[in-house]
């Protein structure tokens, strides 16, 4: 200690490398580790692998193809889905507390009704039963085309003040109403109420995790009854849309492309997540060997300053060590000497070296993370080996230098 105290300037320095290395690994460490993570985000929750969807398409024709793209090579998994989007009316008692942080800027309407987004999302009669079966329901129990039945996927996630909410949106039972409209001129509604029948969380192929929405999924029966009751404006806003999963999406997509080229009415968009995703992953693979090779970088030219750091003060320290010598100090004493100042030297370093690591760390993910769909973490595996090399490389580097006195 009166060491430090005569040579503060010196052991400022040393102090100084310390944590400019400690901050530097560490920074760089939590980079590739939330690199990785927003990668991976990106396509969190997909449960296709190519989408194909019709713009003003004819029905007839549309049908026609969905068959003919289901009996590809490939296809091991396929969904015909109607969509159309409008409004939930809810009251402030059927609101979650999730809902509620949703609306808080929202404002009721006269009859103090909020407008929650919506959907009815419909499949075709394969995908609804095994869908309806998945969740515990009797497709039967919704193919009247009298009782416009549904299962209600109760379940939202949407970023709200910079993070993510997750949960059910609408305090509602098996069996309840669900008042469904469309917005119809200046403060009127087209309505239609439904039987939300079952209530889940589980998705259907083509809906994906981070929705905004409450979806009613339907069975096509369900569907046409509601369809036929709607103005024309309204039936010509409805999406249709085919959801594949496959065992070779490049060759898939190739074959529906040769397929639909000779469409001549409308537009068809063929998006093939598949390959999307397998591209990411391998941008990742190159990313992390990039990052990890100059973590490595990084680490070796850290060691390397340390050690000149440390071994340049240890020879400043020549005669200090030779008068401690003379008066009697034994080799066993000198070496707990220096393994005290090790360990001080780690201590002070990770005094200041962590909480600015972490400091950092935040500030990335707050300027970035918070587009992303996961949580603030630390690589904690990356801070204990650093903390544990801090104490290795000081230790080390002292003993070594004080030896060659």
């Amino acid at each position: 200690m009166k060491n430090l105290k005569r040579n503060r300037r010196k052991y400022r320095a040393t102090v100084l490398s310390l944590i400019i290395s400690l901050v530097l690994f560490l920074t760089v460490s939590y980079y590739a580790d939330f690199a990785g993570k927003a990668s991976s985000a990106r396509y969190m929750g997909l449960n296709y692998d190519i989408s194909v969807d019709y713009m003003d398409v004819p029905p007839s024709e549309i049908k026609e193809l969905n068959g003919k793209i289901a009996r590809l090579d490939f296809v091991t998994d396929s969904a015909m889905a109607q969509v159309t989007e409008g409004i939930f009316l809810a009251d402030k008692t059927q609101l979650t507390e999730t809902a509620k942080k949703i609306v808080k800027s929202m404002k009721p309407d006269k009859q103090g009704k909020y407008n929650i987004s919506a959907r009815i999302y419909c499949l075709d009669g394969p995908a609804f039963e095994k869908y309806a079966k998945s969740v515990g329901a009797d497709p039967r129990d919704y193919e009247n085309p009298d009782v416009l039945n549904g299962i209600l996927i109760n379940y939202i996630k949407v970023p709200i003040d910079k993070k993510y909410v997750a949960g059910e949106n609408l305090n509602i039972k098996p069996g309840g109403l669900l008042h469904f409209c469309y917005p119809y001129r200046e403060n009127q509604l087209e309505k239609f109420d439904f039987i939300a029948g079952t209530v889940t969380d589980k998705r259907p192929m083509g809906i994906l995790t981070q929705s905004y929405e409450n979806t009613l999924v339907v069975s096509e029966e369900v569907f046409k009854a509601f369809q036929s009751k709607l103005r024309p404006e309204y039936q010509k806003s409805i999406r249709q849309s085919m959801y594949l999963n496959t065992s070779n999406s490049d060759k898939l997509e190739e074959q529906i492309k040769k397929l639909t080229d000779n469409t001549l009415n409308g537009r068809i968009i063929i998006l093939n997540i598949a390959a999307s995703a397998k591209s990411e992953r391998d941008y990742r693979l190159f990313l992390e060997v990039f990052i990890y090779g100059f973590i490595i970088l990084i680490s070796l030219i850290c060691i390397a300053n340390i050690f000149n750091t440390i071994s340049t003060s240890v020879a400043l320290r020549r005669k200090e060590f030779a008068m401690l010598r003379s008066v009697g100090m034994t080799p066993r004493s000198f070496n707990k000497m220096i393994r005290f100042e090790s360990v001080f030297y780690g201590m002070k370093a990770l005094l200041y070296g962590l909480p600015i690591s972490i400091a950092i760390a935040w500030r990335l993910y707050y300027l970035e993370g918070l587009k992303y769909d996961f949580e603030f973490s630390l690589p904690w595996a990356n801070y204990g080996v650093a903390i544990a090399l801090v104490f290795i490389i000081v230790a080390s580097t002292m003993l070594y230098s004080s030896a060659k006195i």
